[in-house]
Order: structure tokens, then C-alpha cells, then sequence
């Protein structure tokens, strides 16, 4: 005769409980920074004459021989990498952003433009002070080189390159996710470059199909 099914085979199984989600956000050093920078006349025509307006032959008589323009420097950054690992156990982690070499890379392009706008600044510094010497000479020629030189040193002095940055921006920022089973998990998240390295743990508890965000910053 037919046989009866058991209860055990009439039994649907038991739903997988949910996993949780872990996400680690890594921000190592800082981005380089701006600082005046100084160049001799001849250097910087070179570089940047396609961008200088007006004649650089005034800047012959000049009494200021250099250009000063904003550069970038670089923060010294300890850390340039990073790493993860859950429970003991290595997890991936990928970079998404390395600001700092996009600002390097944006910088050398329009650096001949800063240069070229700064040069064509002392040429109109040197043409007023060439006027200033001028108008003095028909009276004294002392008068009208000290009429130059103040000319030109004030205009100097008043003319400061824009070196405002975002100097707190970090440099680099690393992302790593892991799907986990709900409960303590320990987090050891280690950056590291050329000088050492730095190891920070973490123990979190998650929940059935929550999740943990972590926000890891060094800015060295």
C-alpha cells in the first residue's frame, strides 16, 4: 500500500538568516598644499612665455629678478596604503580616490598659466616704474631711480601670490565591505607606506540585516 509522508519531508526549510554588512572607510595623509614660490625672470619665460601678455624686455631694468608664483608641496605623508581583515581573516580593500595625485596632475597643467599671469604682473609693475624713472630723470637721475625702485618694490611687496588651499583634504581614501553573519566581529584596519605603519582595532556588534559603517582618518 502507499505510505504516508513524513512530517519531516512535509517540513519547508528554514530561511537563511540574513547576513550583515560591514563598511570601512580609510582616509590616509593630506594633499599637498600651496606655498610662494620664487624663479629667476629667464626660467619662467621659458616656461610660460606662451602665456605672458605684454613685452618682457622691460623686465630688463628691472630691480626684482625673480617671478614669484604659488607651488605646491607635498605634506609628507607617512601612510600611503591600507588593509583590513574581520575576525583574523583578510579582506579586500580598493582605492577610490587619490586626490592628491589629481591635484598634482591638474596643478602642472595650468602651472604655466600662474607663471605667465605673474610675469605679466611685473610687467606692468616694471612699465610703471620705468615711467616713474623717466618722469624723474628730466628733474635728477637719483630721483627717478629712487622714484622706480619705490614704484616697483610697493607693487612688489602688495602683490602676493593666492596661496589659500584645502589642507586638511586627505590625500587618499580607501573602501572595504564584507558581508558577515550577524553578531561581534573583530575589525583590525592597518595603514602603512614607506615609514612604518599603524594598526587599529575594533570590536563591533551588528545585528540580522543591519549594517556598521567605520570611519578610519589619519592625515599623516
Amino acid at each position: 500500500g502507499s505510505t504516508e509522508p513524513s512530517a519531516e519531508g512535509d517540513a519547508a526549510p528554514a530561511p537563511a538568516e540574513p547576513l550583515a554588512e560591514l563598511l570601512v572607510i580609510v582616509k590616509t595623509g593630506r594633499v599637498p598644499y600651496k606655498i610662494p614660490q620664487r624663479i629667476p625672470i629667464g626660467a619662467a619665460v621659458g616656461l610660460a612665455h606662451t602665456y605672458v601678455t605684454g613685452d618682457t624686455s622691460v623686465l630688463e631694468h628691472g630691480a626684482f629678478k625673480v617671478v614669484t608664483y604659488p607651488d605646491l608641496e607635498p605634506a609628507g605623508n607617512l601612510f600611503t596604503e591600507a588593509g583590513w581583515s574581520v575576525d583574523g581573516v583578510p579582506v579586500q580593500m580598493d582605492l577610490v580616490s587619490d586626490m592628491g595625485s589629481e591635484i598634482v596632475r591638474e596643478f602642472e597643467e595650468i602651472k604655466p598659466r600662474i607663471i605667465g599671469s605673474a610675469i605679466t604682473r611685473m610687467i606692468v609693475r616694471a612699465a610703471a616704474a620705468e615711467g616713474a624713472r623717466a618722469a624723474g630723470n628730466e628733474a635728477n637721475s637719483a630721483v627717478g631711480l629712487i622714484g622706480a625702485l619705490a614704484i616697483e618694490g610697493t607693487m612688489v611687496a602688495l602683490d602676493k601670490p593666492d596661496t589659500r588651499s584645502w589642507t586638511t583634504l586627505p590625500d587618499r581614501v580607501f573602501i572595504g565591505r564584507a558581508a558577515v553573519p550577524a553578531g561581534e566581529h573583530e575589525l583590525e584596519i592597518t595603514v602603512f607606506g614607506e615609514h612604518g605603519a599603524e594598526h587599529r582595532r575594533v570590536t563591533v556588534n551588528v545585528g540580522q540585516g543591519g549594517y556598521v559603517v567605520l570611519d578610519v582618518t589619519t592625515l599623516r
